[in-house]
Order: structure tokens, then sequence, then C-alpha cells
């Protein structure tokens, strides 16, 4: 495992090579699904973003939004409606040029693949140029 040996030989290339096959400048390989929630969100966004978090996403995703120092505004689970207010309520945020302002609307609806209300959210992300 690599938190446990460290970054091997092996795991570079295989990096490497993902990286190659998917015609990209590099890659991580995480060790679980854990590891890539918290390790990416961490990465991606930081203390000047906002992150629109369901209620009930996995703890790996709270982990990474809390690591990453972003504010986090919370809606009730997939109440698209209440992500929406969430939204618009930091849309024009006075701290931050509207420019440079980054949002991620994170969701992990697992247990009913049938009742996720993904188009309604793209809708939303697209609405306000997330």
């Amino acid at each position: 495992m690599r938190t446990i040996a460290g970054t091997m030989k092996i795991h570079m290339e295989l990096e490497e090579k993902i990286a190659r096959f998917k015609n990209v400048e590099a890659c991580v390989v995480f060790q679980s699904g854990f590891a890539a929630n918290a390790g990416t969100v961490s990465a991606v966004l930081g203390k000047d973003d906002f992150i629109i978090s369901d209620a009930l996403n996995h703890a790996s995703i709270i982990d990474g939004a809390r690591l990453s120092k972003a504010k986090i505004l919370v809606f009730r689970h997939k109440d698209v409606a209440h992500a929406e207010e969430q939204l618009a309520s930091v849309k024009d945020d006075p701290g931050k040029e509207a420019a440079d302002q980054r949002w991620r609307l994170l969701h992990g609806w697992r247990h009913r693949p049938a009742a996720r209300p993904l188009r309604r959210c793209g809708k939303i992300r697209r609405h306000h140029d997330g």
C-alpha cells in the first residue's frame, strides 16, 4: 500500500502509463475511493472557493471539503431547489471578483440511482456558470 510503504517505482510507472493512455500530462492513482475523494476535492478547491454539499454526502467527500478550507454550504438531501438557494447566496460574494469565484456542487447520491436529480443539477451548474 502506497500510504504505508510510500511511493514506489511501480506506482510512478503505472501513473505514467495511464497518463500516456489518456493523453494527459500526468495523473495520480489513489488506493481507494475514500482517498480519491478526500485528495481530489482538497487539491482542486481552496479557501477562496465555495462548496455546495448534499447533507448525506459520503464521509470521504465531507473530509475532502473540510481539508480544502473552502466555504461549505450544505443543502438538504437531494433537494436541488435548496442547493440552488445555497448557491445563489454566495453567487456574488463581495470578497472576490466575479470572474475569480469558483464553486462546486458535491453530491454523492448512491442509494437510489433512479432518483438522482443529476439533470437538474446540470441545469443549475450551467445557469450559474459553474
